[in-house]
């Protein structure tokens, strides 16, 4: 309330937590006059350009000053945004984020482990300034807990979830349309990368764990990006008997982006973390250095040694 002028960002790679999230609270804000920009350092996915106010989101390297304050939500540091600071007329900074790996960097930060996703605490926040929810909120929100709850079928889903789910539909979410654009409506590329990947799939660890392969010249001949990969990496993991799966992205070289998904044994978050990275028990990523087989054989290994150290199965979510 003490604050005008408003930057909202979020992590690289966004996808429907992050984008439902940004594009809420910035409704909001707007509504109770402030002044709002929108940046990230990468595009909107295509099937996230639906959300309205997606085309607002600009794509920027730096954080566009002046400000009093740069909000990041479904992130827990500036690094995971890739955008750097201005010097001068940068203002002051908040975190808002439900990652289990996240502490928060900063005077100012929430960190809610235990909700489904961020849109949910923006929810809350959106109540408690007391604005309405008008139809632009709903369908983001909607959007975003969609994306992080797996359209309700994770352990995540509570009755909070749910009634906020009904509240959302009530004030103009749509859930057929979110699902026709989010779920189905995918450019025939990524398809073709789909089934690139899958004709590549591997398993290992006596069958417990599978993974896939996305290299740069698959990308260039799907044309396709990495905003086409969202959700591939749950293909493996819906295998019978397997417990962890994942999934590593060529972004150089001899640079992989590594995406893990558990079923709950295993917490994947903490596997992420041994790299570098983080994320949720059950949904985590990292960033590896080296060949793709020197990358292979150290995944595989930490990965080992968490199955030793994992003997009970938790809930998926």
């Amino acid at each position: 309330r003490a604050h005008q002028r408003f930057v909202i960002s979020t992590h690289l790679n966004p996808e429907g937590d992050a984008l439902g999230s940004q594009l809420a609270l910035g409704r909001a804000l707007e509504t109770l006059g402030k002044d709002v920009r929108l940046c990230n350092r990468d595009p909107v996915p295509g099937l996230y350009r639906f959300l309205p106010g997606a085309d607002r989101i600009e794509v920027v390297e730096m954080v566009p000053a002046p400000y009093d304050l740069l909000v990041l939500v479904d992130c827990g540091s500036l690094d995971r945004t890739g955008l750097r600071l201005p010097e001068p007329g940068g203002g002051e900074m908040v975190i808002v984020d439900h990652h289990l790996s996240s502490q928060g960097t900063g005077p100012w930060h929430w960190i809610d482990a235990g909700a489904s996703a961020t849109g949910e605490m923006i929810y809350a926040l959106i109540r408690e300034l007391a604005v309405p929810l008008d139809k632009t909120i709903a369908v983001n929100l909607y959007a975003a807990i969609t994306t992080d709850t797996g359209t309700f079928r994770y352990s995540n889903t509570t009755p909070h979830v749910l009634r906020m789910a009904a509240e959302l539909i009530e004030r103009g979410a749509d859930p057929w349309n979110n699902a026709l654009r989010m779920y189905e409506s995918h450019p025939e590329g990524r398809i073709r990368l789909l089934a690139a990947a899958l004709g590549a799939l591997e398993r290992g660890l006596g069958g417990r764990a599978a993974w896939i392969i996305l290299t740069s010249r698959m990308f260039a001949e799907t044309g396709t990006a990495a905003g086409d990969t969202e959700g591939i990496v749950n293909y493996p993991r819906s295998i019978e008997g397997v417990e962890v799966a994942f999934l590593f992205r060529q972004v150089e070289e001899k640079e992989w982006k590594v995406s893990f998904r558990s079923k709950g044994g295993v917490n994947v978050a903490s596997l992420a973390e041994t790299f570098g990275g983080g994320g949720h028990h059950n949904a985590a990523g990292c960033q590896v250095s080296g060949t793709l087989e020197e990358v292979k054989q150290r995944v595989l290994q930490a990965l080992e040694r968490a199955f030793g150290e994992s003997t009970v199965q938790s809930p998926m979510s």
